[in-house]
């Protein structure tokens, strides 16, 4: 069966079903790193192609009309799953290659994924590995990252998020202020250390402590607020209080530091870490970072 000259092509439709389940030509054009002109283009050509209208425009926000959403059922699964063998044949038949961009808090880097990252960077040279390191909740679409690696799950609900490792928290501090202070056998006794907290954490807010079954409130004082992790650790290496500290990293800082944990068996809450992307369908760069990496 010879297709109709003004027979729709698979590029276009698959670029309809992009802008139509994003409701974005702008997410679209920036995922692509297409002309946002271009995007609206086709689109354009498309429906004219199709004699439809497939979406409504607004400076807000962009629906797909009665026809168009028809098209998106119809196609978008399809499309998807050839998309996806058209990538795994590319890709058993070459090296994995191009830039991978990560986003996460230095001190998750630094203290927790070093080796990890360092390995991934040995095993893929040719892949490069562009890491912004920042606490800052960036726009994964809008600012062209592939992950963005964070401690607690994030609350846009657009975004995919797959918990990588949980990190034990407890309360430290360094001997020398311990040995300043009467001893500290139960968190009640809490009200006497200076408390050094994150500007903003939750866990912050109320130390949460446990000891088997038995569960203790602290409500932190002190007069000593960061936002930075590596900072809060070494305050309390240099004897400024009591700080909740992920157990994870404080393997070299216990040793160099003199820094103790602080009443003994009595535990933090366990701080959870989330792979954050956008979309289920991943280049294999990607799944490579993940799996091997931080799975």
């Amino acid at each position: 069966m010879v297709a109709r000259p003004d027979t729709p092509s698979l590029d276009d439709l698959r670029l309809f079903c992009a802008v139509a389940s994003e409701r974005s030509f702008t997410r679209v054009a920036i995922d692509l790193g297409m002309p946002l002109a271009t995007v609206s283009r086709r689109i354009a050509s498309l429906e004219r192609q199709l004699d439809a209208q497939l979406l409504r425009r607004s400076t807000r926000r962009v629906e797909p009309t009665d026809a168009g959403a028809l098209l998106l059922s119809r196609a978008g699964s399809p499309l998807a799953s050839l998309a996806d063998a058209l990538e795994c044949l590319s890709e058993e038949s070459s090296t994995p290659r191009g830039r991978l961009r990560v986003t996460m808090p230095a001190d998750l880097a630094r203290y927790g994924l070093a080796g990890a990252l360092a390995s991934f960077a040995a095993r893929h040279p040719d892949i490069r590995l562009e890491l912004d390191l920042s606490s800052r909740i960036v726009d994964l679409l809008a600012e062209g990252f592939d992950l963005a690696i964070r401690v607690a799950r994030p609350t846009d609900g657009t975004l995919i998020a797959r918990p990588l490792f949980q990190m034990r928290t407890r309360l430290f501090a360094s001997a020398g202020y311990l040995a300043s202070l009467p001893p500290l056998r139960h968190p009640r006794d809490l009200a006497a250390v200076n408390a050094l907290v994150i500007a903003g954490r939750d866990s912050d807010r109320t130390w949460v402590l446990s000891r088997g079954r038995e569960r203790a409130s602290v409500t932190p004082h002190g007069n000593v607020e960061v936002n930075d992790l590596g900072t809060l650790i070494s305050l309390t290496a240099a004897g400024a209080g009591v700080a909740l500290l992920p157990e994870s990293k404080l393997a070299d800082q216990a040793v160099t530091s003199s820094l103790v944990p602080v009443l003994d068996n009595w535990r933090g809450p366990d701080a959870p870490v989330f792979a954050v992307y956008a979309s289920r369908r991943m280049p294999m760069r990607l799944r490579l970072f993940l799996d091997p990496c931080c799975g």
